[in-house]
């Protein structure tokens, strides 16, 4: 079978896939649940109040809308019925361009995070195949390691020094510095640093728990399967 060639190809790519769709998935389930879990952040004791007179009630409400946006198919005119009780748009020009770009970033990672189910459920079918369930399971107990690789170093970055990491991810995936805002902006009023922090931590934690599922599976598949004579 040439298949069997490519194997080696396969259990790298897997390796390598794992993490990353955990990582996606957990990113959209962070987005998808943002309406449940923000509000529980604006009403924590050690949550920064709003310096320029938003409330925890007046939070929850021009955070939902932001969510709502980001989760929904409409385009940036979403926000033109929405202002602030002064008369001011909720988001001035530079705010909306970075919503924007946030939009196309998340629809970007939607694509990528299908095409890579896709690519491990391909994949896993093709070493199920070529190879025993046991080898499936380690190729999949590897993806785990890595995983909880890449959280232990995103740990030790958000310990050490989380500006860097929150600076790094915006120059990465965002042109320039159109993610700057001024500290009365709509943006920095309802996501202070503190909410991003907990964001990141809810990041690690979804994809370790992922990731203890997809090792529990691999520990399964790797269990040898007793055949029973009659």
């Amino acid at each position: 079978n040439q298949l069997r060639e490519f194997h080696p190809i396969f259990r790298g790519i897997l390796q390598i896939l794992i993490p990353i769709v955990l990582m996606l998935t957990s990113i959209h389930l962070i987005l998808a649940t943002a309406l449940y879990w923000i509000p529980i952040e604006y009403r924590k004791s050690k949550f920064p109040a709003d310096p320029y007179g938003f409330t925890v009630k007046d939070r929850i409400y021009w955070s939902a809308v932001d969510i709502n946006y980001l989760i929904n198919n409409t385009g940036i005119e979403y926000f033109d019925d929405y202002h602030l009780p002064d008369g001011k748009p909720m988001h001035v020009q530079r705010e909306l361009s970075h919503m924007d770009d946030v939009k196309t970033l998340i629809v970007a990672s939607r694509w990528a995070w299908g095409i890579g189910i896709v690519l491990i459920g391909l994949l896993l079918t093709l070493m199920g195949q070529l190879s025993s369930p046991a080898d499936v399971g380690m190729v999949l107990r590897r993806g785990v390691r890595n995983t909880l690789v890449l959280m232990g170093i995103l740990i030790i970055g958000l310990i050490v020094g989380f500006n860097v990491v929150f600076v790094g991810f915006h120059r990465i995936f965002f042109y320039g510095d159109t993610w700057i805002f001024h500290n009365y902006d709509t943006f920095i009023r309802l996501y202070p640093q503190l909410l991003w922090q907990d964001c990141f931590i809810l990041l690690v934690l979804a994809s370790s728990g992922l990731a203890g599922l997809i090792e529990w599976i691999g520990r399964r598949m790797m269990k040898p399967t007793i055949i029973v004579d009659e």
